[in-house]
């Protein structure tokens, strides 16, 4: 048996029919058959000669692939960064800003109002790049980047269902600002039954996009009546900011809710960067700390908070891996907005971020002595230390240094865990101590990412930076980013009542402002609810943002225990 992997994955039996008869006899048969164009070869070398020309080679990857229907499975969308070749994409946009293109405006006024090109007459390129969405091959490629079913080869998520018959369809629309080439769609071809495979169909529009065009939902869309996936491809839209406009709003049939809006764009600011760590200590060996399977997820949680005191809270950055090398850490970092990447830029070039590492890092490690900590930022080729005081290029560096994977899959199950050991209270070295005994009358102090609270045996008059908790005293000081985590990972469905016991003293915080938290932030879930509920209260009140307000908010809604665990009383402290 011979395997070969051209044009496409096969393999080869040379003399697996003796007969040479019956095979000219076959032969003449498959010859007088009538096949349909499209589909009667998938890998024709047309079709396979045609994605390799356009695609990036990234996006042909299987392994690659597998990750972005993992994410597309997550979220329902995905944004697929530099999709076609830089010369290609290049080649078309200079098309349609020079070429003589025939528009005409598309309506009644009461549904849409856009321009739309005539498709007999566009640009060679242009008819090429359409060529390639429509093929067939895209199909497939499609069908891996989501798990759909969009094509009869393609391997789909309800192949054992049989009770479950349904049309996929990518329906190629754009309610942004710029041009817009998608579309393809599946529908079951007239005569057949749905058990037999349909040939793919296409249906989709280049449009030019300007100030005042729209289009809007109504209940005589046909075309988008059936389950639909759509394929967006924009085109001059480089430059495009998320405030000038123009989006794509996806509504449920039957209901009035956004289930999704797609900005039109690039997609918005996005970077990547390299951050290498290197302790000065020599017991503190951070790799070997990273290899060992106790400690791997503290020094995860004291990276991830050092991020979070450095760019200014849980949003606009996110760890996609973390590589372990001989000598040092190296974190790979996707900035996903410009205002938290110039304050992590800013944290690192003060020094914070090195000493907020050595804080958290010094929660878990058993040593008295300060860390100090030897790193490097590279974006690209570019080592950014070399200009840091330019935090304009360092931007430009970062954003140019696109992220070349997704969220690695053990960052992604160490964030799990992480979320899971705050919301259940428990030290993270619980995740692989599993068989320890319990029957000690003391458990292990969280690592907890608040400063220290000296707690003292209560006088008789209490000082005026601190404040009383089931007996005892504490020090008052203003909430940390690190409480601002650990209130909205823990509080649950509870936050509005913490917010409305908040809200005296504090404007901000008025009931209308509490729902309208809850509506705006709904498909984000709870924690994201709580995390801008208190957000606006720190924001609101500033210096007066008191630790102590919120565990008597907290105590005043009966939830003891998470007032507790907001200052980390262990099981032995309790009274």
């Amino acid at each position: 048996i011979e395997v070969d992997a051209k044009p496409f994955p096969h393999c080869i039996i040379k003399d697996f029919i003796q007969s040479q008869s019956f095979l000219e006899g076959l032969q003449k048969e498959l010859l007088d058959l009538n096949f349909r164009q499209k589909s009667n070869d998938l890998y024709k070398f047309k079709q396979e000669s045609l994605l390799c020309e356009w695609v990036n080679p990234q996006y042909m990857d299987l392994a690659y692939q597998a990750q972005v229907q993992e994410e597309f499975e997550e979220s329902s969308e995905i944004l697929l960064k530099d999709f076609l070749k830089a010369d290609k994409f290049d080649m078309v946009c200079e098309a349609l800003r020079k070429s003589d293109i025939v528009w005409k405006r598309r309506g009644p006024p009461n549904k849409r109002c856009y321009e739309c090109a005539e498709e007999a007459v566009l640009p060679e390129c242009v008819s090429q790049c359409w060529e390639l969405l429509a093929s067939e091959a895209m199909f497939l490629l499609l069908s891996n980047f989501t798990g759909l079913k969009l094509h009869y080869l393609a391997s789909g998520n309800d192949d054992d269902d049989e009770e479950e018959k349904t049309d996929e369809t990518v329906a190629g629309s754009s309610d942004a600002a710029g041009n817009s080439i998608a579309g393809l769609e599946e529908k079951e071809a007239p005569g057949k039954t749905t058990e037999e495979p349909s040939a793919p169909v296409c249906r989709g529009e280049l449009r030019r996009w300007q100030h005042g065009d729209y289009t809007i939902v109504h209940d005589t869309d046909v075309g988008n009546a059936e389950f639909a996936l759509d394929l967006l491809l924009f085109l001059g839209c480089e430059d495009w900011q998320t405030e000038y406009g123009g989006f794509t709003s996806y509504i449920a049939n039957g209901e009035d809710e956004e289930k999704l809006t797609s900005s039109s764009g690039s997609g918005g600011w996005a970077g990547s960067a390299f951050l290498f760590l290197q302790s000065n200590l020599q017991q503190v060996d951070l790799p070997a700390l990273y290899k060992d399977l106790e400690q791997k997820i503290n020094v995860f949680k004291a990276l991830k908070l050092t991020l979070s005191d450095s760019a200014g809270g849980l949003d606009g950055y996110e760890i996609l891996k973390v590589h372990n090398t001989e000598s040092a850490l190296i974190i790979q970092i996707k900035f996903s907005d410009e205002v938290h990447c110039t304050a992590f830029l800013e944290s690192y070039a003060s020094g914070g971020l090195k000493q907020c590492l050595g804080q958290h890092l010094k929660a878990v490690l058993p040593v008295t002595e300060e860390l100090d900590f030897d790193t490097k930022l590279k974006a690209g080729s570019k080592t950014l230390d070399d200009f840091l005081k330019d935090r304009d290029r360092c931007l430009r560096c970062i954003k140019e240094a696109q992220p070349d994977r997704l969220r690695d899959d053990e960052v992604a199950q160490l964030e799990t865990t992480l979320q899971s050991l705050m919301l259940n209270n428990r030290h993270p070295s619980e995740a692989v101590h599993k068989g320890s005994s319990s029957s000690s009358s003391s458990s292990s102090k969280p690592l907890s990412p608040a400063l220290p609270l000296n707690s003292r045996e209560e006088g008789s008059q209490l000082p005026s930076d601190s404040f009383k908790f089931q007996g005892r005293v504490y020090d008052d000081r203003r909430l940390t980013s690190s409480d601002h985590q650990k209130f909205a990972f823990v509080i649950g469905k509870q936050w509005k009542k913490v917010g409305r016991s908040l809200q005296k003293g504090c404007r901000a915080l008025k009931d209308p402002a509490i729902e309208n938290l809850a509506y705006e932030f709904d498909r984000d879930g709870l924690y994201e609810q709580a995390y801008q509920m208190l957000n606006k209260f720190l924001q609101s009140e500033g210096k007066k943002a008191k630790l102590s307000r919120l565990i008597s908010a907290l105590e005043e809604n009966g939830l003891m225990g998470i007032a507790e665990h907001m200052l980390d009383i262990q099981p032995a402290e309790r009274q």
